[in-house]
């Protein structure tokens, strides 16, 4: 949860597995899938950084679990008197709607109900704001961000916002109430406090040390670093120049990432990169940017 959208936990795994040749169709889709979300959600927050005249506290992802039950909204704004739960979806195509239901017009086939999400949301963040003894008026809305996105015998009673509609409701929103004080400050602590990392819904993708290649992966894309110089690498692909030391950090954390319980030592970590750099330059970072645990034979690193 940032002040500003950001990627899932399984996209940012995904994404480092891409990169390091795990081939893995489902993998692909749900990057895909999840890029499309994410470019949905930081496209209204642009518009709200660019448009919005009153100052709301804006909370992005927000994942609470309530009764023993987890929830989460894309976005979450809180003014004087209300706190605006929005669900986006950056859907594109032609869609119909037909009591209660979401369908696609071309295959008539339904799709999962983007307000069903947005209404069970709505209902335990009710129930939070009782548990935790605060009086807010709860409003949910559901945005449709994606340009190419039509939806059909759309009910005027939803809380629906097209894709034409966005910058009028942002215009409406400045004229909301919007004077902020300890009360919303305690209630934007309590969220953080209460705020669950990693989703007990996200999947965790089956895959190993020795399935993955071995190099000192680039940042842009998916190519290979070598170095250029004692101080740069120049990545083989797409030709970008990055300094070793922050694409070291960069691939360290990757590893941190993928295999948390596993040690970090010189030898792994230079096995990682793909002997990319020499293994007493490894040793070097990780002595200067790490704690080290262990003695020489038994010799580890952890983050500081």
């Amino acid at each position: 949860m940032l002040k500003i959208p950001k990627k899932t936990n399984m996209n940012t795994t995904a994404q480092i597995l891409m990169k390091r040749e795990f081939v893995d169709m489902v993998i692909s889709g749900q990057i895909r899938r999840d890029e499309t979300g994410l470019e949905g959600e930081l496209y209204l927050s642009k518009l709200f950084e660019e448009e919005l005249q009153v100052k709301p506290i804006i909370l992005y992802g927000v994942r609470l679990v309530v009764e023993e039950k987890e929830c989460q909204f894309d976005c979450l704004m809180i003014f004087q008197d209300k706190c605006m739960l929005i669900e986006v979806k950056n859907y594109s195509g032609d869609y119909f709607y037909d009591r209660g239901k979401f369908y696609f017009v071309s295959s008539k086939d339904e799709i999962d109900s983007p307000l069903e999400q947005l209404n069970r949301a709505t209902r335990m963040f009710r129930k939070f704001l009782r548990e935790i003894k605060m009086n807010f008026e709860v409003i949910p809305r559901l945005v449709f961000t994606g340009k190419e996105f039509q939806l059909y015998q759309s009910d005027l009673s939803l809380p629906i916002i097209h894709p034409g509609q966005i910058r009028r409701f942002i215009k409406k929103l400045n004229n909301e109430s919007c004077y902020l004080n300890q009360r919303h400050t305690k209630l934007e602590e309590i969220i953080y406090a209460r705020h669950r990392v990693f989703s007990s819904y996200e999947k965790k993708y089956e895959y190993e040390y020795d399935q993955l290649d071995k190099k000192m992966s680039c940042e842009k894309c998916d190519g290979r670093m070598e170095s250029i110089s004692q101080v740069k690498m120049k990545c083989s692909k797409c030709k970008v120049i990055e300094r070793t030391q922050i694409a070291l950090t960069r691939n360290i954390d990757e590893f941190i990432w993928l295999f948390p319980e596993m040690k970090i030592t010189t030898s792994r970590i230079y096995e990682w990169i793909g002997e990319s750099i020499s293994q007493y330059s490894v040793r070097k970072y990780l002595k200067s940017h790490m704690i080290e645990k262990g003695n020489n034979k038994d010799r580890s690193y952890v983050k500081l």
